[in-house]
């Protein structure tokens, strides 16, 4: 009896077993030139199939010998901006039209605005900006802009952007037109550095993108990608008024009495003199809305929406011209358990990548030749987990019978 139940239990362990580590899709590996450890990037293709804590993949070699790895990811860097001056060569006012502030960016960086700080006044002007090579030729930027409303109420100056086209002059002359009016006080003049490490990010594939303005004075943009994926950051890209600051939100939605609900995941702020940069922390996404708050004002047309995701690769041993290949998608499965964790420090960040190949869906692989539904599907093991679990259940029943009778 004891030999029949230790069988039974043997033969269910085995098939809820194959249960578990059954996985959908499938991809394989390119062969090294070397022997050594390597990270495997991790595609926005291969993670859109995993869980939320990219648990559900297991690194093969070709006997299916479960290789060990550790999963490992870049870390986010935070938006960061930097305020570069630069040499102010002149200041000088012409009589009957405008004044001349004239800047040089010695390094020739590559920049798409700079910054003025001015005394606060109440004043309304316009301007213009060009380039120069060399100081003496100069090259028109942009023809107009609006400098108006120049005060604030918390410094006795006030930051006025002014974005233009990218370009590297040395020398750039803004001229402003205050023939009619004492001059601007100009504090000082520079430019934003803003930036992300991008390349600790991956570009997903892009959204389409449907806005609805409403006459609540919202505008909802319904943002859908083809599959779902794990978005840790989004740059907006909006056309507007030369200036503009609204709040905004980031919702899901979901229908109630045929009617939309939205649940806000992450609020913003909209600006027109910044990068329109948010960070949601590798959320899960397939469609999601941007709610812009209008008020009073005409809404904002948007242009784009980029999306980007943290790079998560997973580092592991790999032999010169051996074969080996991912598998993953498996809602079931639990985390593995592997002694290199143990030695995480030992192993660089810093390493080779192993290229990935095509992914293939294990199911469209198969094409099974026969036309029996029954042997297409799962069904058949659980059929068997059932029966087990039954026949457990008579024979338990039966030796609590045979030890009464005792």
């Amino acid at each position: 009896m004891r030999k029949i139940i230790f069988l039974s239990i043997l033969l269910f362990g085995g098939i809820f077993d194959a249960v578990c580590q059954k996985f959908d899709w499938e991809c394989k590996l390119k062969p090294v030139e070397k022997s050594g450890f390597y990270n495997v990037l991790l595609s926005p293709e291969i993670s859109t199939h995993l869980n939320e804590d990219f648990r559900d993949i297991r690194l093969y070699d070709e006997q299916r010998t479960e290789v060990p790895y550790l999963l490992r990811k870049n870390i986010s860097y935070s938006y960061k901006q930097l305020f570069r001056e630069y040499t102010i060569l002149s200041n000088s006012q012409r009589k009957k039209c405008c004044t001349q502030l004239v800047l040089q960016n010695q390094q020739k960086n590559k920049i798409n605005n700079i910054s003025l700080f001015i005394r606060n006044a109440d004043v309304q002007k316009t301007a213009r900006l060009s380039g120069s090579d060399d100081g003496t030729t100069w090259y028109v930027i942009k023809d107009k802009y609006y400098l108006e409303s120049i005060y604030n109420d918390l410094e006795t100056y006030e930051v006025k952007l002014l974005n233009f086209p990218l370009s590297n002059y040395e020398f750039y002359k803004l001229e402003i037109s205050d023939s009619l009016s004492p001059p601007l006080n100009i504090i000082k003049a520079g430019y934003y550095d803003t930036y992300f490490e991008d390349t600790k990010y991956l570009s997903l594939p892009e959204p389409a993108i449907a806005q609805k303005d409403s006459s609540n004075k919202h505008t909802y943009i319904k943002v859908n990608f083809p599959a779902l994926q794990y978005v840790e950051r989004l740059k907006i890209n909006l056309e507007g008024p030369v200036y503009y600051l609204r709040n905004a939100e980031v919702a899901l939605s979901r229908k109630d009495k045929e009617a939309l609900v939205f649940n806000p995941i992450k609020s913003l702020e909209l600006k027109s003199n910044s990068e329109n940069v948010i960070t949601l922390g590798n959320i899960p996404l397939k469609e999601f809305y941007l709610i812009i708050v209008n008020k009073d004002n005409p809404p904002l047309k948007i242009k784009s929406i980029s999306a980007f995701q943290l790079q998560h690769f997973l580092t592991a041993h790999l032999e010169k011209d051996k074969k080996y290949y991912l598998a993953f998608g498996n809602k079931k499965i639990s985390s593995p358990d592997y002694d290199i964790k143990y030695f995480q420090d030992s192993i660089p960040l810093s390493l080779e990548t192993a290229q990935t190949g095509e992914v293939i869906n294990k199911e469209e692989k198969a094409a099974p030749k026969t036309d029996n539904t029954f042997f297409k599907s799962s069904m058949w093991i659980w059929a068997a987990i059932i029966i087990v679990i039954l026949f457990l259940g008579y024979m338990s029943v039966k030796m609590i019978k045979e030890v009464n009778k005792k």
